[in-house]
């Protein structure tokens, strides 16, 4: 091993630097429905409407990761671990668009 290499592997931490700083945010960022962005609520609307990352992601123009990153949000804030939780949360709150409205009942 070169001794460039070495004196990087061995090189301490920046002092300033917080080891626990990715997990932060997690634990500042607030939960509940009434918490989500107007772009996560649209997306938890697709989500608990049955369609797949990848439909979503191309009616929005967003790449499937940004998708997956929202979704990922969004079971966080909402404390749901699946689709069904989510769309069961989001009919019990009055927050899913009424799909049949306009079909004659009958």
């Amino acid at each position: 091993m070169t001794a460039y290499a070495l004196r990087i592997l061995e090189k301490p931490p920046a002092p300033n630097r917080n080891p626990n700083l990715a997990c932060n945010h997690n634990r500042t960022r607030k939960r509940g429905i009434e918490n989500l962005s107007p772009k996560e609520h649209q997306v938890a609307v697709m989500l608990a409407s049955g369609l797949l990352n990848k439909e979503i992601a191309f009616r929005l123009g967003n790449s499937t990761k940004t998708i997956s990153t929202y979704r990922e949000r969004i079971f966080w804030k909402l404390s749901v671990g699946n689709h069904v939780q989510l769309t069961h949360l989001l009919l019990a709150r009055g927050k899913m668009p009424n799909l049949y409205a306009n079909e004659p009942n009958g």
